[in-house]
């Protein structure tokens, strides 16, 4: 474990509750859809690797066989991917985490130094930070003060779900990232094979 992680007490989630509609035809749930040889999920878990906890938000039960814990969002209706990062941002809370790292499962390019790079502007008065190419903003490839919990599970009971307005809501700060292809991700059949 690198000092910087231990130092910040950092945890990470994957998020990977997503339907994946767009991916049905290859008759797989979106986290075990091949890529390169390997599950989506697996390329996840391997650049999270020297954080814990990890926890993968799903209602999936196959990726128990992962060895990470399953974190459901709670709720009948799907409320989109900021439910599962409240539910992670509590189970981190409750490990003594101060922040958390959050990543979507479908994006198996991304850069290695996407958690050293947001670490490095992270304090108390930034307490979300997310990357960004150009003017594209990544708003999952992100880190949460856990202090946002409550701030956020507000936002959702009043019925907000975009997670790009949550962030600029709380002033959050982007990082710049160079490599758009970094950030690429698979949402269709035809995307396996261009990223």
């Amino acid at each position: 474990m690198t000092p910087a992680i231990a130092n910040h007490n950092c945890a990470a989630v994957i998020l990977a509750g997503g339907e994946g509609r767009r991916l049905n035809a290859l008759g797989k749930p979106k986290p075990l859809i091949p890529y390169r040889g390997r599950p989506l999920i697996e390329h996840q878990l391997n650049k999270l690797v020297n954080i814990r906890p990890l926890f993968i938000s799903t209602e999936l039960s196959a990726l128990a066989d992962y060895g990470q814990p399953l974190l459901s969002d709670g709720q009948a209706e799907r409320l989109g991917p900021l439910a599962g990062i409240a539910s992670a941002l509590a189970a981190a809370h409750s490990r003594g985490c101060c922040w958390l790292l959050v990543c979507p499962v479908d994006t198996p390019e991304q850069p290695l130094e996407l958690l050293p790079r947001l670490l490095e502007q992270a304090d108390a008065q930034t307490p979300l930070l997310y990357a960004q190419c150009g003017e594209r903003p990544q708003p999952l490839h992100s880190l949460w003060s856990t202090a946002l919990l409550a701030p956020l599970q507000d936002y959702l009971n009043a019925g907000e779900r975009r997670a790009m307005d949550f962030l600029q809501q709380q002033a959050a700060v982007a990082v710049e990232f160079e490599d758009e292809t970094a950030f690429a991700n698979i949402n269709t059949p035809e995307d396996l094979g261009q990223i």
